[in-house]
């Protein structure tokens, strides 16, 4: 019992021993752990401090609070610097509740170097503010400020970061010595601060790393304070020992200073080599570079630098574009200099380069065949530089361009607008007027041509022009039907002409051209002798004029009744198989069936075996039927006429066959027959003179059957009724009076009166169209226009061919309706036998067809009238055009271009301007681009007078230039067609294009934005 009372006695100093034991030990491991924190030696501080925070008792953190806050703050350093992310949320919020400014102070630190080294610069920085050196190590405030700074420096806040990294790069034994002298460096040279950023640079010049970055910063800093020529001699040194990190850039700026000196040739390998090592550089960077190509001479390498700085408006691209162009000079590639003249004509930044180039390009022009161009900037010269340098040198080529254009529309409102012209300039007059009336003639605009022509005749020095300016006024005259004048004139022409001119102008198509304009007048032995002056002889290989002649004077022989003559005509014509041997052979069955119509039967039943696509065919039908009928043959004719009735194509055939049927039925007595023929026809066609022809055997036969009520009916639908009451008598007698006098007065009134009165009366038809050519001959054509309507709603009559005429002509060329138009002429075509009014309507037919490009149905209009023995020039130009649109239509651009190339041989103006475009286009259509842009050049040399195709074949060269990526040439020809262009729809493609034009340049050249 004493044992244990004293046990219980000694029990609390034994518990307070062992406590004692355990502390100490306790005491010690923090003591060993701060030793090995203090040794930087944290991952074996760490399990320690760990344990020990472990361990601690709820009593202990009461009462050993310090110690409690020591362990935490420990633990959670170690954790930190450690890189455990576990702590991040713990140490936040020991430094914000725990009451201990040294150790929130430091942990702060140690939180901002977590998040520094984990790159969380921001909260690094939140915590790098909350702490003071007062409590770190020398080595800890060394970071401190180092981190701090760079955070300060990456954030570009200078100002802040310059203490930090100041007090760094002063200390060489600092381990962030050449990092804090490279960024105070780097920060000194932002603000020009030369001097302090030299110092810095000078520090870190050797080490490996900066040393690749701070050669380039030097070399800027001598050549920004004056330095060149050290900023050259250091940059080249480095480059030789060192491949810096802006080794390019160095190069750049070695060679951008020695371009400033002027030492091109030594300037040049740096900026080649900058070039070739950055995929993206500047405009003044190409600019010098090409600069110095130029200045030593290697033009091909400036040439391709210049032609990227094309396109602004600055003086570098102005200077850029001047020296281009004496690039291309140099090289003599003048189309090029000429598209760079351009460019720097369009400057406004250097007035004296503007000048020259303004010249440059207009000289250009004219020396390359742009005469539009030449022209324009030739005239803008000489009004914008009036004392400019080369003012006479422009005048004088203006006077030369006028002198061999063809832009003949603009040199004559050029010379309109020239005041006083010199003796040497009016010299040129009959020329530009002469050329520009044929234009007008191969435009079909007769009148202003003759204008022109008669202009020519007046002017000064017209020696040379005079003679071919009366053969065209003849071809005028005669193709408007002024006989006389057309001899007049071409008489003139034969009496002053020397040598044949301008193909068409000779004395053989004079000749021709009288024998035509005699044979319309009626004289035949005039004819015969002109015709006789082109051929007389047996044509064999003569030309189509002299072939024809032969066979006009064939014609006249058959007029004139020299029969035998006119035989052996027709014969040599068969017999060579000429292109008009299907007439001759008709006209020589017409001549044998003088005295021996059974031969002639004979030759006309041959005549469609022969002559299977002959437009005679259903004339030669007509011929047999009626020699049968003077054989009174009568069996024989009827299967001739019952086929041309039956025949399609053979509507204006019928009036005439189904009379000739009727008389035959007459003869043969078998009178209802005829009756039943002569009805069909008043059915058909009651306004027709076959019908008013039938009128007395449909009289004859009535009366001998006793049937008076058919004749009236007859006559009753033909409009001459039998009964013509005496007012219609006497009104339509008064009309009539009035031609009857000498000279005829005026019967409008009383025409108008009558058809007022009686618009159902036997004279109704003859009122219309008598009307009508009243309001026409008082140039009074859309008040004629109902009245020639009327006659031709009652087609066929003897006046309705010329009524469909005139209407139809009105239709296209006053209304342009050409729908209605084309439904004229197909009506005129159906309703006559008239050679000249089925050649008139194919004429119409084919120039509706053509304007609304219809192409297929233009086609076989075109095809037939090109066999046709009189076609005129101007419709064959139109039909090769139809040959040629129809063939591209379909993509046969070979037949397309064979036909094009007829039309330029045949045409002059329009249609030969438009025929070179598609030429051009249809070579680039099938990827031949070199000789796509050779003919697009045609078109400009070769087409003045037509913008509309200059512009076309402009925008064709420079689809042509930008599928070959020469963005230069086609930024140059679409700029120039969007300052210059007419046409809206051009210039707006052309607008489209150039901006295509310049997002591929940008996207695929070396220039950046």
């Amino acid at each position: 019992m004493k044992f244990y009372i004293l046990l219980l006695l000694l029990l609390p100093n034994l518990l307070q021993a062992q406590f004692n034991n355990w502390q100490t030990q306790q005491d010690d491991k923090f003591t060993q752990a701060k030793a090995y924190y203090k040794a930087d030696r944290i991952s074996l501080a760490l399990p320690i401090f760990y344990t020990l925070q472990q361990g601690l008792m709820a009593s202990n953190r009461t009462s050993e609070a310090i110690k409690t806050q020591e362990i935490n703050y420990y633990t959670l350093a170690c954790r930190l610097m450690l890189n455990d992310k576990t702590s991040e949320r713990q140490a936040a919020d020991f430094i914000l509740t725990e009451q201990n400014n040294a150790r929130t102070q430091m942990l702060s630190y140690h939180l901002a170097e977590f998040y520094f080294r984990n790159s969380d610069f921001d909260n690094a920085l939140a915590y790098y503010q909350r702490t003071t050196e007062a409590n770190l190590s020398n080595n800890e405030i060394a970071r401190y400020q180092f981190h701090a700074g760079y955070i300060y420096f990456i954030n570009k806040n200078y100002d802040q970061a310059k203490p930090f990294l100041d007090a760094i790069r002063l200390n060489p034994n600092d381990e962030n010595y050449y990092h804090a002298n490279y960024y105070y460096g780097f920060m000194a040279l932002q603000e020009n601060k030369y001097a302090d950023a030299t110092e810095s640079f000078n520090v870190v010049e050797k080490d490996d790393y900066y040393g690749q970055v701070v050669p380039f910063y030097l070399t800027q800093i001598y050549y920004l304070t004056g330095q060149k020529d050290k900023a050259i001699n250091y940059a080249i040194e480095r480059l030789k020992y060192v491949q810096p990190f802006y080794d390019a850039e160095m190069k750049q700026l070695v060679g951008h200073a020695l371009f400033e000196k002027k030492s091109f040739d030594k300037a040049l390998p740096y900026l080649e080599q900058y070039m070739s090592q950055t995929p993206k550089v500047r405009r003044e960077d190409v600019y010098e570079l090409s600069y110095c190509y130029y200045a030593v001479k290697n033009y091909d390498k400036a040439i391709d630098g210049f032609k990227q700085l094309s396109g602004k408006e600055d003086s570098l691209s102005q200077n850029a574009m001047y020296l281009l162009g004496d690039a291309y000079l140099q090289t003599n590639q003048k189309e090029g200099a000429r598209q760079a003249f351009l460019f720097c004509s369009q400057n406004n930044n250097n007035s004296k380069q503007r000048e020259i180039a303004t010249f440059n390009y207009a000289k250009l022009s004219y020396e390359l065949g742009y005469q539009d161009a030449a022209l324009v900037n030739l005239k803008n010269y000489i009004a914008d530089y009036s004392k400019g340098l080369y003012l006479n040198e422009a005048k004088e080529l203006m006077i030369q361009l006028l002198a061999r254009s063809n832009n003949y529309r603009d040199a004559i409102a050029l010379l309109e607008n020239i005041e006083n012209p010199s003796a040497e300039t009016q010299k040129y007059f009959a020329r530009i007027l002469f050329g520009r009336s044929q234009e007008l003639i191969s435009d079909g605009l007769l009148n202003d041509a003759d204008v022109m022509l008669s202009k020519s005749l007046s002017a000064t020095g017209n020696a040379a022009i005079a003679p071919l300016a009366k053969f065209w006024k003849g071809e005028i005259a005669l193709r408007n039907k002024n006989y006389q004048e057309a001899i007049n004139w071409t008489n003139e022409y034969l009496k002053t002409a020397t040598t044949n001119f301008y193909k068409e102008a000779n004395s053989t198509n004079a000749k021709y051209n009288l024998g035509q304009a005699n044979m319309a007048l009626l004289l035949y032995t005039q004819a015969l002798n002109n015709f006789d002056a082109v051929a007389n002889q047996t044509p064999t290989k003569n030309t189509p004029v002299e072939q024809d002649a032969f066979l006009r004077g064939a014609d006249c022989m058959f007029i004139l009744k020299s029969y035998p003559k006119a035989l052996l005509r027709y014969d040599a014509i068969v017999n060579n198989n000429n292109a008009n041997a299907d007439y001759a052979y008709y006209q020589k069955a017409i001549i044998t069936g003088i005295n021996n119509s059974t031969e002639k039967i004979n030759l006309l039943k041959k005549f469609t075996t022969n002559y299977p696509a002959s437009n005679l065919k259903n004339e030669s039908n007509l011929e047999i039927a009626n020699a049968y009928i003077a054989q009174e043959n009568f069996n024989e004719a009827i299967p001739f006429l019952t086929g041309l009735i039956n025949n399609p194509e053979a509507q204006s055939f019928e009036p005439q066959s189904l009379l000739k049927l009727g008389i035959i039925y007459a003869n043969q007595k078998n009178n209802n027959e005829a009756l039943n023929q002569f009805n069909n026809l008043v059915n058909k066609y009651p306004f027709s003179n076959e019908a008013e022809e039938a009128s007395n055997y449909v009289k004859e036969l009535a009366i001998s059957q006793g049937v008076t009520e058919a004749y009236e009916a007859y006559m009753q639908k033909t409009g001459k009724p039998i009964n013509v009451n005496t007012a219609d008598s006497l009104a339509w007698r008064t009309v009539l009076s009035k031609y009857e006098t000498t000279p005829p007065t005026d019967a409008l009134p009383q025409l108008l009166n009558y058809i007022a009165k009686f618009n159902n009366g036997a004279y109704i038809l003859e009122a219309n169209y008598f009307a009508a050519a009243n309001y026409d001959g008082k140039k009074d054509i859309k008040t004629a226009l109902p009245y020639y309507e009327y006659v031709a709603s009652k087609a066929p009559n003897k006046y309705a061919e010329r009524a469909l005429a005139i209407l139809a002509k009105y239709y296209y060329f006053e209304d342009k309706d050409y729908t209605k138009a084309k439904l004229t002429f197909t009506k005129l075509y159906d309703n006559t036998t008239n050679p000249e009014f089925k050649n008139e309507a194919n004429r119409g037919l084919l120039r509706c067809n053509y304007q609304q490009q219809a192409w297929g149905e233009a086609l076989p209009v075109a095809e037939k009238l090109l066999l046709e023995k009189n076609t005129s020039a101007d419709d064959k130009v139109l039909c090769q055009m139809v040959i040629a649109k129809a063939a591209y239509g379909n993509n046969d651009y070979l037949k397309a271009t064979t036909a094009f190339k007829q039309v330029i041989n045949l045409n002059k103006a329009a249609f030969a301007a438009e025929a070179r475009y598609f030429i051009a286009e249809a070579a680039f259509k099938q990827a031949k681009y070199k000789d796509a842009e050779k003919l697009a050049l045609e078109v400009v040399n070769k087409s003045g007078s037509y913008a509309y195709w200059i512009t076309k074949a402009y925008i064709l060269l420079a689809d042509i230039y930008t599928l070959d990526k020469d963005y230069f040439n086609a930024k140059a020809t679409l700029e120039s067609v969007v300052a210059n262009a007419l046409d809206a729809a051009l210039k707006q493609e052309a607008k489209t294009k150039l901006e295509a034009v310049l997002l591929a340049e940008q996207s695929e050249g070396k220039i950046g934005k």
